[in-house]
């Protein structure tokens, strides 16, 4: 669905639909930013490890910081230590 109380249903609804990741994977490209930050939300939780590399190919790209910042929780919901991607002299 297009809204946000719509969203949760119809990922339930794709639950066991196969291959739903390559499409979530494919949605990181998305020109819209709410689109790439609900796909690495969705990654993130259904615990999908290989979308790692996809992850951090689109977290190299993304220059809004809310889709980051969802990126960076969809690579720690996976295993991936944050300090791996955040260069600690740009945050000071």
């Amino acid at each position: 669905g297009t809204t946000k109380t719509d969203r949760l249903g119809a990922q339930e609804a794709l639950a066991n639909h196969v291959g739903k990741e390559a499409r979530i994977i494919g949605a990181l490209a998305d020109g819209k930013s709410e689109t790439r930050i609900v796909a690495a939300e969705w990654l993130g939780r259904l615990g999908y490890a290989l979308a790692i590399p996809a992850l951090e190919q689109a977290l190299a790209k993304e220059k809004h910081d809310v889709a980051r910042s969802a990126m960076l929780s969809a690579l720690q919901a996976l295993g991936r230590p944050v300090e791996n991607y955040v260069d600690r002299k740009s945050l000071v």
